[in-house]
């Protein structure tokens, strides 16, 4: 398993290089027989990642419209429309978190929407302890700092920190250990 079956909107970066920084940022977390809430599902790129590292069922949300179009056409030519459900949102509004948590109520939720997480961190703390797991991709070290509070708060933990770079870092928390050693 080392190579994505959907074209990357990325161009810049070659397949490979892709895959080596979803190993980096994702590669650590167990997801096997997991349901996943993807927010942030660009084209597909993390679906497929998860798909081939044995993932049950992904929840795509994805904002940006050329995105979800690709997305569809991707869940489509690959035949996923049993394991992948996409649904178009721009996140940005702790209503639509509230909506979205609760509607899914998947073991692991990623997050990475440039800013969004400031809305996530304003949810209410029943619908914040839904999922076991989070996966985040913070944009200001301030949100990182208020969300890893608010959650070690809750009874998760934070189990990994990943810089990614220019200050992004991704965090996982979670409640019990999902990661492989």
């Amino acid at each position: 398993m080392s190579k994505f079956r959907i074209e990357s909107p990325f161009k810049e970066l070659p397949n490979d290089i892709l895959w080596n920084h979803y190993d980096n940022e994702y590669g650590y977390l167990i997801v096997k027989d997991k349901v996943i809430l993807d927010i942030g599902a660009d084209v597909g790129t993390t679906a497929d990642y998860w798909l081939q590292h044995g993932a049950k069922k992904i929840y795509a949300v994805e904002g940006e419209q050329t995105h979800y179009k690709q997305l569809l056409i991707n869940i489509k030519n690959q035949k996923w429309e049993d394991v992948v459900k996409a649904e178009e949102m721009i996140v940005c509004n702790k209503n639509q978190f509230v909506y979205l948590l609760n509607k899914y109520h998947a073991d692991i939720v990623k997050i990475d929407c440039e800013g969004c997480e400031q809305f996530w961190l304003e949810t209410d703390d029943k619908t914040m302890s839904i999922p076991n797991v989070y996966l985040i991709e913070f944009h200001k070290q301030a949100f990182f700092e208020r969300g890893t509070d608010r959650l070690q708060l809750l009874g998760y933990k934070l189990e990994k920190l990943v810089k990614v770079n220019y200050g992004v870092y991704v965090a996982l928390y979670n409640k019990e250990s999902v990661i492989n050693d």
